[in-house]
């Protein structure tokens, strides 16, 4: 996933998901361009999970998730960088 802000722009990939407790902890892989683990609730899971369901672009992107995978055609041709924020150098 790729974060952008005016902070820095960062592209984080999820090595680990595990369950702790009443949360989903996604762990970022050693790729990530951060350390990183997000911590995400049920609630807020469903939260998500709903406005992604509720929305045309989410529902279009879901349908269409196979599409995007297989012929590796990525939604907003720009890509961010890879910028390491822990190693500027």
């Amino acid at each position: 996933m790729e974060v952008r802000s005016k902070l820095a722009d960062m592209s984080v990939q999820i090595g680990a998901v595990r369950r702790d407790g009443a949360e989903l902890v996604l762990t970022s892989s050693s790729t990530s361009s951060i350390d990183a683990e997000i911590r995400v609730s049920a609630r807020e899971a469903l939260g998500i999970l709903g406005r992604i369901l509720a929305s045309r672009g989410g529902l279009a992107f879901i349908l269409l998730m196979p599409v995007y995978v297989w012929k590796r055609v990525a939604p907003g041709s720009a890509r961010l960088r890879a910028t390491d924020i822990n190693k500027p150098w």
